[in-house]
């Protein structure tokens, strides 16, 4: 890591990651790897999570003319949808079918593919990348053809720090020195240190792509009159009621949309939201309540598409204060634990049981030889007896005021005092949770959160758990500290050999699980319902939702 985040900037993530805006990859933090070592050019197909490629595919002969009306349902509306600037979920969604970027990723998948950028190749030990854009790519509204101008002019609005982007940290993370252009589909973007990560976030926010030109002249009517290189153009806002956005005519894959028109309509209140659902107001709409999942899985008219997010919830274990210092407690604490039962009658439907602290659609998540932690309140027992609390001891646990952090705690406070640990719990408004806890050096025994990762683990894992990271300048809020996850980290994110970057990451999964400093619960699935006439909707573990392969048939 070659920059600092600002404790501002560190406070917004870990709020958005708790209240669910930004408890997704790409939400901040640096992204992945791809590609082969120095001077290894990454081919124009598709980069596997092996590192091998596969042929990229596009649909032959005269593309299907896009028809019809998907109205998919948000909770609110856009804050912009300005790539440089957006912040929630809900910006992300629908941007992401506006702009294409430099590098993607395949539909339903966090597996990386070429986008606007045909291939990359790492240059000068890693720390630069060269970059070849497709030809003819034309941007909405008659603005033309997509240069290499455009991608710098991005980049460096981005690292202005007026813009006030959310995105600079992680292009500061990456040590960002600027672009050097060769000519209008050829250039090279520079960095002070080894850039492994930095294609996976150019398939992201970063690497949203719109024209200069446009930015320039509407300047803040940009936010929503946003101009990009994507399937879809935007077409209309109209506050507290629509965004409209239309298939481009003129997109450059062949593979273009099969949908006409998308609007997004926002419902705060659920009720009003699923009612709309059932008289086929609206067509799509994420669920994250288990009754409400529940009943729509008994409708024979309705279809699901889910994933696995990127996103692990857990018990954070301060492992700097009594007894929690104690590596035996803190196991102990987890064989007291019986996470499966949060799965299964908290959470039913809604999440699956947690393996690593790395989501499985993470590159490098591995469960191999990773520690097990099965409930087994004997097992828990002998540990504290072990390591001298064998009568058990009180604690204190803080819990912000989220029923999906609220009810998780209920179920472990009863585990807890079954092996004679008398837990406290403390429910917190969530401003002050996150001024103390991702805000100080605390002192706070136990805490929960939820974490949206990346496609690839650089950035979060060193975050987490890099002892140079512990505190508000960082994301090590368990103040957790081993030298040889220090030493690996430091020389996994600053490879580029992928099989070398594999087995550092696979020894730090283990290491962090065997000293756990927290409680691996879960991780969280993003369901769509969808009326029976919608096809090709595919939900994934970036919680993307992108429309380009949806038709509707009715």
């Amino acid at each position: 890591m070659t920059a600092e985040h600002t404790e501002a900037e560190i406070r917004r993530r870990r709020m958005l990651q708790l209240t669910g805006l930004g408890a997704a990859a790409g939400m901040g933090g640096l992204a992945g790897c791809t590609g082969g070592s120095d001077g290894t050019e990454t081919p124009t197909d598709e980069v596997t999570e092996a590192g091998g490629t596969v042929t990229e595919t596009e649909t032959e002969g005269t593309p299907v003319e896009a028809t019809g009306k998907v109205v998919a349902s948000h909770t609110y509306d856009p804050n912009t949808l300005d790539p440089a600037k957006y912040a929630n979920i809900t910006d992300m969604q629908i941007a992401n079918n506006i702009f294409d970027t430099l590098t993607d990723y395949r539909i339903g998948t966090a597996k990386l593919q070429p986008g606007l950028a045909t291939d990359w190749e790492f240059t000068n030990g890693g720390n630069s990348i060269e970059f070849s854009l497709r030809e003819g790519v034309q941007f909405h509204k008659g603005y033309g053809e997509l240069t290499a101008s455009d991608v710098e002019a991005h980049l460096e609005r981005i690292n202005d720090p007026d813009t006030g982007s959310p995105v600079k940290p992680s292009l500061d993370q990456l040590g960002y020195q600027g672009v050097d252009i060769e000519d209008d589909y050829s250039f090279t973007i520079n960095f002070s240190a080894p850039a492994s990560p930095a294609p996976y976030l150019l398939g992201q926010q970063m690497g949203m792509i719109p024209p200069a030109d446009a930015v320039e002249e509407l300047g803040e009517d940009f936010e929503f009159n946003p101009v990009g290189a994507g399937p879809f153009e935007f077409t209309e806002f109209e506050p507290n009621t629509r965004t409209v956005i239309t298939a481009f005519d003129d997109y450059h894959r062949d593979d273009r949309p099969k949908v006409q028109t998308v609007e997004y309509r926002p419902i705060p209140e659920s009720q009003t939201a699923w009612s709309a659902f059932r008289s086929r107001e609206i067509d799509i709409r994420r669920v994250n309540s288990s009754e409400r999942l529940q009943q729509l899985r008994g409708r024979d008219n309705v279809k699901f598409s889910e994933a696995i997010g990127l996103i692990t919830r857990f018990v954070g274990i301060n492992t700097q204060v009594e007894p929690f210092d104690n590596k035996k407690v803190r196991q102990a604490l987890n064989y007291a634990s019986n996470d499966r039962s949060i799965v299964e009658s908290v959470f039913p439907g809604l999440s699956t049981l947690s393996t690593s602290f790395v989501a499985p659609g993470v590159k490098h998540h591995t469960t191999e030889d990773v520690p097990s932690y099965d409930y087994d309140p004997e097992k828990a027992q002998q540990l504290l007896e072990e390591a001298g609390y064998g009568d058990g001891f009180e604690t204190t646990w803080w819990v912000p005021q989220i029923g999906r952090f609220t009810s998780p705690a209920t179920v472990f406070q009863n585990n807890w005092s079954e092996v004679g640990i008398d837990v406290n719990v403390e429910i917190k408004e969530v401003g002050s949770y996150v001024s103390t806890i991702f805000g100080s050096e605390h002192e706070i025994p136990l805490f929960i959160h939820s974490l949206g990762q990346d496609p690839v683990p650089d950035a979060f894992l060193y975050d987490s758990f890099h002892s140079n990271a512990w505190g508000p300048d960082g994301g090590n809020y368990w103040f957790y500290s081993n030298d040889d996850v220090d030493a690996w980290l430091e020389e996994a994110t600053s490879s580029t050999d992928e099989e070398r970057r594999a087995e550092l990451f696979a020894d730090i999964q283990r290491q962090i699980t065997e000293d756990a400093p927290g409680i691996w619960i879960d991780h969280e699935k993003f369901i769509f319902p969808m009326q029976e006439y919608v096809n090709g909707f595919e939900s994934d573990p970036m919680r993307r939702m992108e429309m380009e392969t949806t038709s509707v048939d009715k």
